[in-house]
């Protein structure tokens, strides 16, 4: 069974504002994320997408340690934040940032894959890291 976790990234009422920040809401506090003004390729998109939902299939909430086997999907996640630091793209039916994509990618780790979850913490700005992988 592949656990499903939802994430909402939602704009704030002035979206006239290049600088208003995105809503996460999810399974910790809710989270103000500035909205980024750059796209990300669409190919790029679309794989780190595919990759996102291949950390959900690996990676079920009530599932072991799984490590190995996600890693390299988490590898791809972070080559994606690291090129594409500050871009917005297409997820599903909402719009995904680097942050949020971090974020959520965090979560899903926090029971399988624990050192992994601490490396893509490690890979946000500071004012979104954690403590640990279980926050």
């Amino acid at each position: 069974m592949v656990g499903l976790l939802v994430l909402a990234v939602v704009m704030l009422p002035d979206s006239t504002d290049p600088k208003a920040p995105a809503v996460i809401a999810g399974g910790s506090p809710t989270l103000l994320v500035p909205h980024p003004k750059m796209q990300a390729p669409k190919i790029d998109a679309q794989r780190v997408h595919r990759e996102l939902h291949a950390v959900g299939r690996v990676c079920p909430p009530d599932g072991g340690d799984r490590t190995a086997r996600v890693r390299p999907h988490v590898e791809a996640i972070l080559e994606f934040a690291r090129r594409y630091p500050n871009v917005s793209f297409p997820i599903d039916d909402e719009t995904g940032t680097t942050v949020s994509l971090l974020i959520l990618t965090r979560y899903s780790l926090r029971t399988c894959a624990p050192e992994l979850a601490d490396r893509v913490n490690h890979a946000l700005p500071s004012r979104y890291q954690t403590s640990g992988p279980s926050d």
